[in-house]
């Protein structure tokens, strides 16, 4: 893969978007089967290391995932 901006080869895949301060992945949230319980998927990026240009963004999608839309969603947590 190659950097749309700067053309470098030199990237970095799969680094994952974590919460600075408390550490925990920023994604989409979900809840699995029946449960209540809300999780969060992971985000992961890949970047140019040479200019910072992100090329990519994106999600490992948990089996079962159900994908929570809006803040009705939250409701019955």
């Amino acid at each position: 893969m190659r950097c749309k901006h700067c053309e470098s080869e030199n990237i970095v895949f799969k680094v994952p978007v974590v919460d600075p301060f408390w550490a925990t992945p920023v994604g989409p949230k979900y809840r699995k089967g029946k449960g209540k319980m809300v999780q969060t998927a992971t985000t992961y990026i890949d970047f140019c290391n040479d200019c910072g240009t992100v090329l990519r963004t994106y999600v490992d999608i948990p089996d079962g995932a159900k994908w929570i839309h809006g803040k009705n969603e939250f409701a019955n947590e």
